[in-house]
C-alpha cells in the first residue's frame, strides 16, 4: 500500500508543478521557473540530510519521529488516530510517545502533515518535496501580485524570494517555516489583490484567509501579530485611496492614517493572544532569551547586558537588536563553517543595504517614500528586533529570519545600483515573452 501511494506521487507532482507555473506571468520568473523550483526542492532535501547527518537532532527529526508514531497508529488503531488528529484527545490507555503533543504549535503542525505523510507512502523525502512546493507556490503567487501592482524590479524579486540561499533553505523541507511562509505569502497576495481593486472577496478567498490566519496565530503568533498590525491598515488605506481617488486622499493624509491605524492594530493584536500583552511578552522574551543562553552554553549567541523581565529593560537594547536581527551574525563572530557561510551572507546583505541607502540618498528617493515602504519597514523592524531578543543564538536566528528576510531583501534590492549593474552586465531582461 505504501509503495503504491509513493509511486502515484510522480503524476500528481507533474500536474501540480505545471499548474503552479501558470500562476505567474512575469517573463524573467517564468523562464527561470524550473531552475528555481528545482533549487527550492533540493534545498528541502538538503535540509533533511543536514539535520540527520550533521546536527543529528532538531525539529525536523522530531517531526519525523512523531509522524511515524501517528502513521503506526493509523494502520493499527484508526479510531485513536482520528481522536489524536482531529480532536487532540489521548485515547484511554494510550501510551503517548508523541514528542510534540504537549506543544500546541508543534502538534498543530504535525496534525496538518500527518494525513499528507500517509498519502505520500510515509516517505520523509516526498513529504519534504510537497512542503517545499507549497512554500514555493505561496512565494510564486505573491511575486506575481507584487509585480502586477507595484513598480518592482523582477530580478530583485527573483533573488529575494527564490535565489538567496538562507531564504530558500529555511523555507523548505519539513520545518514549520515552510508552511508558514507559504500561508503568509498567500494571505498577503489575496489582501493586496483586493486592496488594489474594488472587487469583492470570493468565498474561497475568505475561507483561505480565515484558515491560514488561524493556523498562523497558533503556530507563529508573532508573525500573525506583525502581519495584522501592518498589512490590514495598509490595505484599508490603499483600497479607499483607489476608491475615492488620490486627489481626495493625499499621500500626507495616507501616512498619518497609516501610522494611526498601525498603532491601533498593534493594540488589537496584543489582545488577540495572551502572549502579546506587553508585560507578558517581555517576560516571555526574557525567558526565551535566558533559556537560549543556557542551552547554548554562552556560545554563538548575542548578549544583551542588563535585560530582565520588565519592558523598560529592553528599550535601550533595541538598536543593537535591530542590527543583529537584520545583519547578524556578523562575519567576525563566525568560527564554524556553517556560521561562516551565514556571516558571508549577512555581509552581502549589509553591503547591499549600504549601496541601497547611498544610491537612493543621492537621487533623493529616500525623501519620497510612500506608505508601501513605511509599512514594510515597520513590519521588518518589529520582527527583526523581536527575533533578536527571543532567539539570540546565531543558528536559530538565521532560521527565524525567514518571516521578514525575503521582504527586507526585496526592499534593499529594488532600485539598488548593484542590481542595476548586474542587470546590465548579464542582460537579464532581454528575454522574449514566454507563451504560457
Amino acid at each position: 500500500m505504501e509503495l503504491f501511494l509513493l509511486l502515484i506521487q510522480v503524476p500528481i507532482l507533474v500536474i501540480i508543478i505545471k499548474y503552479v507555473r501558470k500562476l505567474n506571468s512575469t517573463t524573467l520568473l517564468v523562464n527561470s521557473y524550473y531552475y528555481i523550483l528545482s533549487f527550492k526542492v533540493t534545498a528541502g532535501l538538503f535540509l533533511g540530510v543536514l539535520y540527520f547527518n550533521y546536527y543529528k537532532q532538531g525539529d525536523t527529526i522530531d517531526f519525523y519521529h512523531d509522524l511515524n508514531m501517528l502513521n503506526t497508529i493509523f494502520y493499527t488503531d484508526i479510531k485513536s488516530y482520528i481522536d489524536l488528529i482531529f480532536f487532540r484527545e489521548v485515547p484511554s490507555g494510550f501510551k503517548n510517545e508523541i514528542m510534540s503533543f504537549r506543544q500546541q504549535r508543534a502538534y498543530t503542525f504535525i496534525r496538518i502533515l500527518s494525513p499528507l505523510y500517509i498519502l505520500t507512502g510515509s516517505n520523509y523525502w516526498m513529504l519534504s518535496v510537497y512542503l517545499s512546493l507549497f512554500s514555493f507556490t505561496g512565494l510564486w503567487v505573491l511575486s506575481n501580485t507584487l509585480l502586477k501592482f507595484y513598480k518592482l524590479n523582477p530580478l530583485a524579486v527573483l533573488i529575494s524570494f527564490f535565489v538567496f540561499p538562507s531564504v530558500v533553505l529555511w523555507s523548505s523541507g519539513i520545518i514549520k517555516e515552510s508552511l508558514i511562509i507559504g500561508m503568509m505569502s498567500i494571505i498577503i497576495s489575496i489582501l493586496l489583490n483586493k486592496a488594489n481593486s474594488i472587487s469583492r472577496f470570493s468565498i474561497a478567498s475568505v475561507l483561505i484567509i480565515i484558515i491560514f490566519s488561524t493556523l498562523l496565530l497558533i503556530i507563529k503568533f508573532y508573525y500573525f501579530a506583525a502581519l495584522v498590525a501592518v498589512l490590514l491598515p495598509y490595505c484599508l488605506i490603499k483600497f479607499y485611496a483607489l476608491k475615492f481617488g488620490e486627489e481626495k486622499f493625499k499621500k500626507s493624509y495616507q501616512m498619518i492614517v497609516l501610522l494611526s491605524l498601525i498603532v491601533l492594530s498593534a493594540f488589537i493584536a496584543t489582545m488577540s493572544h495572551s502572549l502579546l500583552n506587553l508585560k507578558v511578552l517581555s517576560e516571555v522574551l526574557f525567558v526565551n532569551y535566558s533559556e537560549t543562553l543556557r542551552n547554548s552554553e554562552g556560545l554563538n549567541v548575542f548578549i544583551f547586558e542588563g535585560i530582565n523581565s520588565t519592558p523598560e529593560s529592553f528599550i535601550e537594547h533595541i538598536p543593537r537588536a535591530l542590527s543583529y536581527g537584520l545583519f547578524g551574525p556578523f562575519l567576525w563572530h563566525c568560527k564554524k563553517l556553517i556560521s561562516f557561510v551565514n556571516g558571508i551572507e549577512n555581509t552581502i546583505i549589509l553591503v547591499l543595504f549600504i549601496t541601497f541607502l547611498l544610491g537612493n540618498f543621492i537621487k533623493g528617493k529616500i525623501l519620497k517614500i510612500g506608505i508601501e515602504e513605511v509599512s514594510l519597514c515597520i513590519y521588518i523592524a518589529v520582527l527583526a528586533v523581536f527575533m533578536a531578543f527571543a532567539s539570540p543564538n546565531w543558528g536559530t536566528l538565521v532560521r527565524y529570519k525567514i518571516g521578514y528576510l525575503p521582504f527586507f531583501l526585496l526592499l534593499i534590492l529594488n532600485n539598488n545600483v548593484a542590481i542595476t549593474q548586474l542587470e546590465r552586465k548579464f542582460n537579464f531582461l532581454s528575454l522574449e515573452e514566454t507563451k504560457l
